[in-house]
């Protein structure tokens, strides 16, 4: 990694609070969430690296959140008819810091009902066309 190719590590999806991290490197700590389980109204803490890219070089992500299960008659139709799609909920440009680029983003999950969810993210550079996509699933739980 970092030997000149845009490349996106796995994406690690944690909790404040769970009591486990990861020291990623000497000044970055990630937090963990084994459980794959957040409470309603907690937030989701993701990780990832981007390398490959000069310093300040930008690339593009989009965090999707699709929540899974089976749908019912009026969800299909709805479907159909454009609705029902993932919401984007976080869209945004950087800058690369360089050859590795550690990433923090925090998706808020107030409003988002219990159930079972897919996470989507998309890492773009925009020099090469090149996106990779990484999904983690979690579940919200009550509180």
């Amino acid at each position: 990694m970092g030997g000149g190719h845009f490349a996106v590590s796995d994406v690690v999806v944690g909790r404040e609070g769970s009591g486990l991290v990861w020291v990623a490197a000497a000044d970055d700590t990630v937090r963990l969430n084994p459980l794959n389980r957040f409470p309603e109204g907690s937030a989701a803490e993701l990780y990832y690296e981007v390398y490959g890219l000069a310093r300040g070089v930008p690339y593009h992500t989009v965090v999707r959140l699709e929540r899974e299960g089976r749908r019912s008659l009026f969800g299909a139709l709805r479907g159909l008819f454009g609705g029902g799609r993932a919401a984007v909920l976080l869209e945004f440009d950087a800058a690369s810091d360089g050859a590795v680029t550690r990433v923090h983003r925090a998706v808020a999950l107030q409003g988002v009902a219990k159930g079972t969810y897919r996470l989507t993210v998309a890492i773009s550079d925009p020099a090469s066309g090149v996106t990779t996509t990484r999904t983690q699933r979690f579940q919200v739980v009550a509180r």
